[in-house]
């Protein structure tokens, strides 16, 4: 399961730079101003403004809620959740649910590895647009030993088509 985690997670990165119009350095944008996705990550503040790289994407029997860092896909959090689950709490503690990190240096976290544990409350869903907080602690993937801890997390973001 981690290879096929990591396998997809190479495969939307390339996507998302092969896409990419520009390889500017984007810190923040006017179009989507109320779209965002941020957190704490062992206590350091990460924040995405914009509907370019806060957003959602729905699968066949998920959707999944994406932060990344700026259009070269450095770093990425993103919360992956069963399709049917809509407003209310759901724990992440397996391979349906679950968040998960990639940084910039090659290494992954998960709450799927390990012993890890997150929840996330959805507060609006519509066909459109998903909103809500989470909070997880996840482990590395290569030494599940070593774990992260995200807090303060909220999203507010729009599912591309």
């Amino acid at each position: 399961m981690k290879n096929s985690i990591l396998i997809f997670f190479a495969v939307f990165s390339l996507g998302l730079l092969t896409f990419s119009c520009e390889k500017e350095k984007v810190t923040s944008q006017e179009e989507g101003a109320d779209y965002f996705f941020t957190c704490k990550m062992d206590g350091k503040d990460y924040t995405i403004k914009g509907n370019t790289l806060a957003y959602g994407v729905k699968w066949d029997d998920s959707y999944s809620v994406y932060g990344v860092s700026n259009l070269n896909g450095d770093n990425v959090i993103y919360l992956n959740l069963k399709k049917e689950l809509g407003i209310g709490t759901h724990q992440m503690t397996d391979s349906n649910n679950y968040g998960l990190v990639s940084l910039q240096d090659g290494t992954s976290w998960s709450t799927y590895w390990g012993a890890g544990t997150g929840s996330v409350t959805i507060t609006e869903k519509t066909e459109s647009v998903v909103k809500g907080t989470f909070s997880f602690t996840a482990y590395n993937a290569d030494d599940e030993s070593e774990k992260m801890t995200v807090t303060d997390g909220s999203f507010r973001v729009v599912f591309r088509d």
